[in-house]
């Protein structure tokens, strides 16, 4: 016997990730949101697309002038109210596999 079993994965052997590069339109500005205010910065998440900074740009320009988030200080970021309600709307499709 090579001692590999069948069972199914236990919820802590799940791990959920999003595909960055699925995302499409408000799902995408929703995604930029959530790295933006958990402290990311533009070259981080822009790595996740193939390096194109200029769509982040782009999108955190857009939450910008939309006020789904407010720069507090040099680089740190918080979600506003129209960016909580927003993210609810446009939360991207989490993917979970085993691990």
């Amino acid at each position: 016997m090579s001692g590999k079993t069948d069972r199914k994965p236990t919820t802590s052997e799940k791990v959920d990730y999003i595909i960055p590069s699925n995302l499409r339109g408000l799902q995408l500005a929703a995604y930029l949101l959530k790295c933006l205010i958990g402290g990311e910065s533009e070259s981080q998440i822009a790595e996740r697309f193939g390096g194109d900074r200029q769509l982040i740009k782009m999108w955190k320009c857009f939450l910008i002038h939309n006020h789904w988030i407010e720069e507090k200080n040099e680089g740190v970021w918080e979600m506003t109210c129209s960016g909580a309600e927003a993210l609810k709307k446009h939360r991207p499709r989490i993917h979970s596999v085993s691990v």
